[in-house]
């Protein structure tokens, strides 16, 4: 269940509350923004940069109701490691069911072949990930989840009562900050949104997501590394 973060009726604990819902909401927007205005190399600066905004909104949150990070990390770690490694499977299969569907879908009704160029842009957002490495996209997934089902789906239930509503805004918001990579991915993220809340529910605590969401990361990475196959070129018979 998620952990309600609770909200002090003073103005100013209301205000921060605000401020780390919506910091904590669109991270990924705030920090390719910041990569933008003081004009760094958007390649090697938006990942580091949203990790690096993801930790202090965590601390920031952490300082707001220490007791309720201590709950979401007073855990079963044995269950959670269990779960968390069955959710990397289960998060690799439910994504690669729903790209694999949609694009054969798509290709029912796929344009002309594009060019050499127009596809080299279109694998653009996949650059910075490729060039932060294991090591900040694994960080970053565990970070996430402190994002998406700790802050964010603490502060909402924390505020309105409601484990429904609350799952709904982390579920979308999550998947929202992938709209980057294309709808398909939007849609194969609420996906994973939702397994990873059943995780956080069956766990008890954040460690189950934050192993699944990890791992799922780290498969990622590897696949997106792996040089595409090619098919064996046929001579013609004589």
């Amino acid at each position: 269940m998620p952990i309600p973060i609770h909200i002090p009726d003073q103005p100013d604990a209301i205000y921060l509350a605000t401020v780390l819902l919506l910091a904590a909401a669109v991270s990924l927007v705030i920090a390719t923004r910041a990569v933008a205005i003081v004009r760094a190399d958007p390649v090697k600066s938006t990942v580091p940069t949203y990790v690096g905004l993801m930790a202090v909104i965590a601390a920031a949150g952490a300082f707001f109701d220490p007791q309720a990070l201590r709950e979401a990390l007073a855990i079963d770690v044995v269950r959670s490691i269990v779960l968390g490694t069955a959710g990397i499977a289960a998060a690799w299969m439910i994504d690669r069911a729903i790209v694999r569907r949609v694009g054969r879908a798509r290709s029912a009704t796929r344009r002309p072949a594009r060019t050499a160029a127009s596809s080299a842009a279109a694998s653009s957002p996949l650059a910075p990930i490729l060039w932060a490495g294991a090591p900040l996209t694994i960080v970053g997934g565990c970070l996430e989840e402190v994002m998406y089902r700790y802050l964010v789906l603490g502060l909402v239930v924390g505020a309105t009562a409601s484990v429904w509503l609350a799952a709904v805004v982390a579920t979308i918001s999550y998947a929202l900050i992938h709209a980057g990579f294309g709808w398909t991915q939007v849609l194969a993220k609420a996906a994973l949104g939702i397994l990873f809340l059943a995780l956080l529910a069956l766990g008890g605590g954040l460690l189950a997501p934050m192993l699944a969401h990890a791992g799922f990361n780290a498969l990622a990475l590897r696949s997106l590394q792996r040089p595409p196959a090619t098919r064996p070129v046929r001579t013609a018979r004589t």
